[in-house]
């Protein structure tokens, strides 16, 4: 990953807090949650995870979804864009909302479990990509709600 997608990235993710924080200050409160996913994508034990540039720690391939998209387009594209892999949606995993999921803004996670169709591992301005051993990944420092979301798969397998 370059140093300057890594910039571009981290800039981003401020400036996106920044704007939600004043839309939920002239709204007094009424700002509506942004939609965003997650994939958990599992293959052989391990869990796909993406080590942040911005150095919030781990999280799973998500982010904000685009206006013209389908929950599960926005699957896809996210998994693209962080790994590299193209992945199939099959089907919904969880939902997660409030303000505490995301410190930037009130956020609604949809999140999603997919599987890798094809591509190759890929690093991104968002940062790199990684297979981590499920008994390993509540060991690591996750962000948002991602030890949540994993405890929850976890007790559910």
């Amino acid at each position: 990953m370059s140093e300057n997608h890594s910039r571009t990235f981290i800039a981003k993710s401020r400036l996106l807090g920044l704007f939600t924080g004043i839309l939920a200050g002239v709204s007094r409160g009424r700002l509506p949650p942004i939609p965003g996913v997650a994939a958990i994508v599992v293959q052989d034990d391990k869990l796909l995870l993406v080590e942040r540039s911005d150095g919030m720690g781990f999280a799973l391939p998500g982010g904000v979804m685009r206006w013209n998209e389908s929950i599960e387009e926005s699957v896809r594209r996210e998994a693209r864009e962080e790994t590299g892999y193209n992945v199939e949606v099959l089907g919904p995993f969880k939902n997660y909302s409030g303000p505490e999921r995301d410190g930037r803004f009130s956020s609604l996670c949809l999140a999603y479990k997919a599987r890798v169709i094809d591509g190759r591992l890929t690093t991104s301005g968002e940062g790199i990509p990684h297979w981590i051993p499920l008994s390993d990944v509540l060991d690591l420092e996750l962000a948002f709600d991602v030890r949540e979301l994993v405890t929850d798969y976890l007790s559910q397998r």
